[in-house]
């Protein structure tokens, strides 16, 4: 099981590896050795300079130890994750518009098309049950 992440602990494990640091917000922010925000809460970490982010507390120590602060990340983050899950790739930039998915045979369909078509049918039944409630209101 995973430690949490209290003030006491984060504070501790940073003054064993010698980082300074600064507290905020009562103990909802940090910044480490003037080169990294952290937020305990989420274990979120983001460089200053630089375009490094990631979650962890040791990762953000050993970063900041062994002075890397650039870390590769993959291309595209949505094909890694559906890599990992063993499905298609949803391509953000082409997207179906809605007719199309309606004429799509149903097996078809991707699963970020299922959720649009939902979405749209939640917000049509929203609308018809508001119509009903100003026409015989209970």
């Amino acid at each position: 099981m995973k430690t949490r992440i209290t003030p006491e602990y984060l504070e501790e494990r940073l003054r064993e590896n010698n980082l300074p640091f600064e507290c905020f917000n009562r103990g909802m922010h940090y910044r480490i050795n003037n080169k990294c925000d952290f937020w305990p809460s989420t274990s979120r970490y983001s460089f200053l300079h630089g375009k490094c982010s990631g979650h962890g507390l040791e990762e953000m120590i050993n970063l900041l130890l062994t002075g890397q602060t650039v870390v590769e990340e993959p291309q595209n983050r949505n094909v890694v994750s559906a890599k990992n899950f063993n499905e298609k790739p949803y391509k953000l930039n082409e997207k179906k518009s809605f007719s199309e998915i309606v004429h799509t045979d149903f097996d078809e369909l991707e699963k970020e098309d299922l959720k649009r078509i939902i979405v749209y049918l939640s917000k049509k039944l929203m609308e018809a049950e508001q119509a009903i409630a100003k026409l015989a209101p209970f």
